[in-house]
């Protein structure tokens, strides 16, 4: 039985109900795959990328996309289980993991290695917009979800 707790619909212990958090979870991680798709798309056809850098190409996106925010809907229920306030320790956590994020980008920017050879600032740039997006939608979906 639903009952209104500080302004949200939740359950009698006032958690956020677990099947709300995966829906919003899902709606979050499959419009965010839509996105980074049309990113990764426009950021190919401008910036030149080497057709097998496959953070670019829409299988890896898709797939790194939808797994990395589903495993950030399961940090969400996890908080929202422990926290007395799951919404702000969710959006510090993922704000944490975002800037945690860039470091694979960055690194590959700055990388020797052949696997990496031809990449520019741009693209990396075009990466670092992708993991933004991504966790933009998240938290915004997430954190309204845990407002209702």
């Amino acid at each position: 039985m639903a009952t209104t707790v500080t302004g949200r619909t939740s359950d009698r212990s006032g958690r956020i109900p677990v099947n709300r958090i995966l829906r919003a979870g899902l709606v979050a991680a499959v419009l965010a795959a839509i996105v980074n798709g049309i990113i990764s798309q426009i950021a190919r056809a401008l910036l030149d990328a080497p057709d097998a850098f496959a953070p670019l190409q829409l299988p890896a996106v898709i797939f790194s996309t939808v797994g990395f925010i589903l495993i950030g809907t399961l940090v969400f229920l996890g908080i929202s289980r422990f926290a007395r306030r799951p919404v702000r320790v969710f959006q510090i956590v993922a704000v944490i993991a975002l800037l945690l994020s860039f470091s694979n980008p960055l690194f590959i920017l700055n990388s020797t290695s052949d696997r990496f050879a031809g990449m520019t600032g741009s693209i990396i740039a075009a990466l670092l917009l992708m993991h933004t997006a991504a966790a933009a939608i998240t938290i915004t979906i997430l954190s309204r979800t845990g407002r209702e």
